[in-house]
């Protein structure tokens, strides 16, 4: 073999061999993205629950209204910065909306005291199971 058949040679395996790793690299970049976008929002989505779980947890005590009242005023004050960040994931903000919804009629029935104060908990307690299950078919769909 001459030496301008080995330098083809050559040429051709660095070529070929760059190409491979271009190859391989974009890929990789396309995997560690993907896995990124799917820790924040898992982040964004564990961060709403625990939020919102936060308000169910509320409005289910059985304390005095008069007890929870600071607590209620303090929670309700930016309740539409709460869900209005995932807005991009309508099925979990539809259901986050009912949740704080629910626990503001919960609020209300307990400052008025009213006789449909545990009707309204289980619907609260239903509109709950719905948020979390919203969450977790979201959750489930991204893997």
């Amino acid at each position: 073999m001459s030496w301008w058949q080995t330098l083809i040679v050559a040429l051709s395996t660095l070529i070929v061999t760059k190409v491979i790793d271009l190859f391989a690299s974009i890929f990789s970049e396309k995997r560690e993205f993907n896995k990124y976008r799917r820790e924040k929002t898992s982040d964004e989505i564990e961060a709403l629950k625990d939020k919102i779980g936060t308000l169910y947890e509320l409005a289910e005590n059985w304390k005095s209204f008069e007890e929870k009242q600071r607590t209620y005023i303090t929670n309700f004050e930016n309740d539409h910065e709460l869900v209005g960040k995932l807005n991009k994931y309508p099925s979990i903000a539809q259901a986050a909306r009912d949740t704080v919804h629910w626990c503001r009629i919960v609020a209300s029935c307990e400052m008025k005291q009213t006789d449909d104060l545990i009707q309204n908990k289980k619907e609260l307690g239903e509109k709950f199971k719905k948020f979390l299950a919203a969450c977790n078919d979201y959750m489930n769909s991204m893997v």
